[in-house]
């Protein structure tokens, strides 16, 4: 009876933060408060430097035990580029962390102070730490995996297919082994929303902002998902870039789950609410075993 009422208080928990989520992204703090975090990953690092200045700070997630040489994954929150914040993401560097995989969550500066592109910038120098530093943590600096929701996604895009921002840090593309995108925006001119404008409309070559204008022969793998149902950053982005690289032959992960809105696609990496959607499972076979475990396609 009573571990009912506190699985009942829970649930109760969880969809008030997920609500609040919808509504003030910001409130991932609460979310990630009220959640279980997965057995078996630890915390080893926190506040750690990669720049200068307080949003330059990142976290470092590991298996528990030992480990070597295991597979490292870069995430990049979302929050419109002007908002967001590596503390309410321990739950899904746990959830990563649990299954071998050795996770690194970085701020970087929002809008206005990191202005496009310094929010790539950022974005760079945090890779660039992860291939000096990760390997006293257990990971391969030359399996480097980038991955994001929302604007987090269109980071990790962009640091994948426009190796400007990565050479420009002193890191190396070829580490990159994949990445992820969960609800990015890749294909957005003209500017039509607000987030975009405020963000990109002071760039003098707005094409050149766009992740599906850098795809070429011999990007890394992707996986790119959207919900069916996602009113603000629409599944045409996913179509629209599987289009693009279906003719240029990069493997690549197509997702479109029905039912599925903008946070949910992230929200569902959680522990408990994993039962929503098989997300958080894929991603972690596209790390550990390849884009041709999930029928990855080329054509």
């Amino acid at each position: 009876m009573v571990r009912s009422v506190l699985f009942i208080a829970l649930a109760v928990l969880v969809v008030l933060a997920a609500m609040a989520m919808f509504t003030r992204p910001s409130s991932i703090e609460l979310f990630n408060a009220v959640m279980l975090h997965d057995r078996g990953a630890l915390r080893v690092a926190a506040d750690v430097a990669y720049g200068g200045g307080e949003k330059r700070k990142l976290d470092v997630y590991v298996p528990a035990g030992t480990v070597e040489d295991a597979p490292v994954l870069v995430y990049f929150y979302g929050g419109g580029w002007n908002s967001g914040t590596r503390k309410g993401y321990e739950f899904l560097g746990r959830a990563f962390a649990s299954r071998g995989i050795v996770t690194v969550i970085p701020d970087y500066r929002p809008h206005p102070e990191g202005r496009y592109p310094g929010f790539l910038e950022d974005s760079a120098a945090a890779v660039a730490w992860v291939q000096d530093q990760i390997g006293d943590y257990g990971g391969d600096p030359s399996r480097i995996f980038l991955a994001g929701h929302s604007a987090g996604a269109y980071n990790a895009a962009m640091l994948a297919m426009d190796n400007r921002w990565l050479q420009g840090a002193g890191a190396a593309r070829e580490a990159i082994a994949g990445w992820l995108g969960l609800a990015g925006p890749y294909d957005f001119l003209p500017l039509d929303v607000e987030a975009s404008i405020r963000t990109f409309s002071h760039v003098n070559d707005l094409p050149s902002t766009q992740p599906i204008n850098h795809a070429s022969e011999g990007d890394p793998p992707a996986f790119i998902a959207n919900g069916y149902d996602d009113t603000i950053v629409g599944k045409h982005h996913v179509e629209r870039l599987s289009a693009k690289f279906g003719p240029l032959g990069i493997q690549h992960t197509p997702r479109i789950y029905d039912g599925i809105e903008h946070f949910w696609i992230m929200l569902s990496i959680a522990r408990p609410l994993r039962w929503r959607l098989g997300v958080f499972n894929e991603m972690v076979g596209f790390i550990l075993d390849g884009p041709d475990r999930l029928g990855a396609s080329s054509t």
